[in-house]
């Protein structure tokens, strides 16, 4: 368990006049690649140009933050992972991670699924305030992806576990956690867990003077299936919930993140659902255009 972390983040909803709204479930349809190898991990969005997003109005997760945060979600699954793009509107600021300076000072993100029936993806685990009654009411548990970005743009991270002092976290800080009540949330660091979270990152910007302006671009896979009981499983015919959290490092003006810039959809959830219907590749409907025209010329040619 990571107690200072548990002490900086609150990861989801945890104030109670937001718990007592009602869920809105976001319906999002998540298809097939026709390749499986359309998806390249990159942190570049160019391969996503015929997958159909969502977009969504991220809140701040606190009643004393301000503002708010735009987002594009798109998600697309072949017959061995699944994808993630999220698209947040932000200004650019990345720190030297040489240096040692806290990730505080880069955007983080976090996404989660519950795993048991009766958990809700809107509590994540976050919350250092075990003493407020609101957040032990819900049980079940979550699975969570957080990621605070400790890699240059561009570069792949995640898929396996830092040390043996930290098993649950990925390369550079791509973690694999649960959770089991809003205010407390675990590194994955059963003897048989496995972090299946690969991810890289970009900014829309030229990224080469911090306070540009542009978007975030975050870019996940993951293994449909985990035999870790705190992973979550996708399969087709089956819908999940999805939550997002996103912690903007524009906040102050020394660019740290804080708990009033840590922003959530609200009472909103994805409720994602995978189906066998298939996504082409860019192009490919162009080349059935083509194909259909070359297919009736024999009957062109025989009605003259």
């Amino acid at each position: 368990m990571k107690k200072i972390i548990l002490g900086l983040l609150t990861i989801m909803i945890m104030i109670s006049p937001v718990l007592a709204q009602d869920v809105v479930k976001i319906p999002y349809e998540n298809r097939t690649f026709a390749d499986d190898t359309a998806i390249t991990l990159d942190g570049e969005f160019g391969d996503w140009a015929d997958v159909d997003g969502v977009n969504i109005t991220l809140k701040p997760a606190r009643d004393t933050g301000t503002g708010s945060m735009e987002m594009n979600f798109r998600s697309i699954h072949d017959t061995n992972k699944i994808y993630f793009l999220i698209v947040i509107t932000d200004d650019y600021y990345f720190y030297n991670f040489d240096t040692g300076i806290s990730h505080r000072n880069a955007a983080a993100l976090a996404l989660a699924f519950p795993i048991d029936d009766n958990a809700n993806a809107q509590y994540m685990g976050g919350s250092d305030d075990e003493t407020d009654d609101t957040l032990n009411t819900t049980s079940g548990m979550v699975d969570i992806m957080h990621w605070e970005l400790d890699t240059e743009a561009g570069d792949v991270t995640g898929g396996s576990k830092d040390n043996v002092d930290k098993l649950g976290d990925g390369v550079a800080n791509l973690d694999d956690e649960y959770a089991t009540t809003p205010w407390l949330r675990y590194d994955d660091n059963d003897a048989a867990s496995n972090n299946l979270w690969k991810g890289s990152w970009s900014h829309t910007s030229d990224m080469s003077t911090n306070g540009s302006t542009g978007s975030w671009v975050f870019e996940l896979s993951r293994d449909l299936v985990s035999s870790d009981k705190y992973d979550a499983t996708f399969e087709e015919g089956v819908s999940i919930d999805i939550a997002v959290a996103y912690w903007s490092p524009n906040e102050t003006p020394e660019n740290v993140w804080t708990d009033d810039g840590h922003y959530v959809n609200e009472n909103d959830v994805i409720d994602m659902s995978l189906v066998s219907k298939a996504v082409s590749a860019p192009g490919f409907e162009l080349y059935l255009a083509f194909l259909g025209i070359f297919a009736m010329i024999p009957f062109l040619r025989r009605r003259k």
